[in-house]
């Protein structure tokens, strides 16, 4: 289920976000997720969930995030994955997959997503996200700067969202 990029710009200033943060988080969505609810990575290093692909390894400060969300832990203090589902509106699939659950509105889904931003980001820069430039790693990530700058095909993050907002 996918976020609209009028809604989910709505939803950003109606919880106070300037217009500048407005851009930087939409199109840090459609780069983290596709605007999709039930975006989830596991791979490598990485236990990212929702529109903003929040990391709760233990590296990104999974721990204290799991307490500040009041999100069920592991012995390590790490959330379950159990745990990150149910917070974030999903059920897991039989091939491993996410989707929404069954009777979870989109105003749940928003006010989860928009909950664990707000925990996790510290209001300054937009580091903890790799598809952003101020990243430490942007700079190696080739596919990074091809979804920010865009390509000769396709238009980049601010440039698409510039034109669709």
């Amino acid at each position: 289920m996918k976020i609209s990029l009028e809604r989910l710009s709505k939803e950003l200033s109606d919880r106070g976000f300037t217009p500048e943060q407005i851009l930087n988080f939409v199109a840090i969505t459609r780069g983290e997720s596709g605007y999709l609810f039930e975006a989830q990575n596991p791979k490598d290093n990485d236990n990212s969930w929702g529109l903003f692909q929040i990391n709760f390894t233990k590296s990104a400060g999974g721990v204290e995030r799991a307490e500040a969300l009041g999100l069920p832990v592991k012995a390590d203090g790490l959330p379950t994955q159990a745990g990150l589902a149910k917070y974030f509106g999903l059920k897991r699939n039989a091939g491993g997959t996410y989707s929404v659950r069954d009777g979870v509105s989109e105003e749940e889904l928003i006010k989860a997503n928009l909950d664990a931003l707000e925990m996790m980001w510290n209001g300054e820069d937009y580091s903890p996200w790799s598809v952003h430039p101020d990243n430490a790693k942007f700079d190696e990530n080739q596919r990074a700067q091809d979804l920010w700058y865009g390509t000769d095909d396709t238009p980049g993050h601010v440039g698409f969202v510039t034109q669709v907002l």
